[in-house]
């Protein structure tokens, strides 16, 4: 894995109060670690990317955030809910933490 940060530590680094955060875990993964976090504000899901299985993880960042940007962009027609992943930055503006 790239970090071994526990999640607190690495949530710490996006919500400036994360005295109130649950974290648990929704089950086990097959390629990265995912644990379900709760704070006062909000509900996320935070990924710990498998640097074996994605050795340049900063390539899933990017394309995540141009994929965001693109959905963006075009104004849904069908009438459908969609809910796309949107990337939380970090406090200091970073898309992810290494």
């Amino acid at each position: 894995m790239m970090s071994k940060n526990p999640p607190e530590d690495i949530i710490r680094r996006f919500f400036p109060d994360s005295s109130s955060m649950e974290i648990s875990t929704p089950g086990e993964g097959n390629i990265n670690d995912t644990f379900l976090v709760r704070t006062a504000e909000r509900v996320i899901i935070l990924q710990r990317i498998n640097d074996t299985v994605f050795p340049d993880p900063d390539i899933l960042t990017r394309n995540l955030q141009h994929l965001t940007q693109h959905l963006a962009s075009h104004p849904d027609t069908t009438g459908q809910h969609w809910e796309d992943a949107v990337l939380i930055p970090a406090l200091d503006g970073s898309p992810s933490i290494r």
